[in-house]
């Protein structure tokens, strides 16, 4: 089975449970580009947030991790830091999972072609518990164009954002 039916058919599953089980709300994903790359970013819960992700977007996501986030999804999602480049040069979409205070730790990868070459950031915040029948919301704020910012500038941005949007 080829990568791209592998990941339909993953969608399909995820977004016909996540509608039967949850009440989600899903706000601002008119922010996250058609075609064009971009990254997201937002801070790790819990394993499904995966698929409120998947849930909120018909794009294809390629998912990241850092070794202090728990693997997520092994589906050949998880993308080694070569690939990341290769997957944004081909306009995909690339979530970063966060933990707390976790920002910095992608200054010399991610967020550095973020600032050299201006590939939109686009933080979102989940919000809610993945009981059965819980409501569920996802905001994603708006592409931010870090070209020349500083990491320290663009760390606390996100941060800020980030925590406004998981409110």
């Amino acid at each position: 089975m080829d990568d791209e039916r592998e990941y339909k058919k993953i969608k399909e599953a995820s977004d016909s449970f996540m509608e039967k089980f949850y009440d989600l709300e899903v706000y601002g994903n008119y922010n996250i580009p058609d075609e064009w790359p971009a990254i997201l970013v937002g801070e790790y819960q819990t394993h499904a947030d995966v698929f409120t992700l998947l849930y909120s977007t018909l794009r294809r996501i390629c998912f990241i991790t850092k070794e202090s986030v728990p693997d997520v999804l092994s589906l050949k999602e998880i993308q080694e830091q070569k690939e990341i480049l290769h997957s944004l040069k081909e306009n995909k979409l690339v979530n970063l999972f966060l933990n707390e205070n976790q920002i910095c730790t992608y200054r010399d990868g991610v967020f550095s072609l973020a600032r050299e070459i201006g590939i939109p950031v686009i933080p979102y915040g989940i919000n809610g518990t993945y009981k059965l029948g819980s409501k569920i919301t996802i905001k994603f704020g708006e592409a931010i164009n870090f070209k020349g910012c500083s990491p320290e500038l663009m760390d606390k941005t996100l941060e800020e954002k980030i925590k406004k949007l998981s409110e």
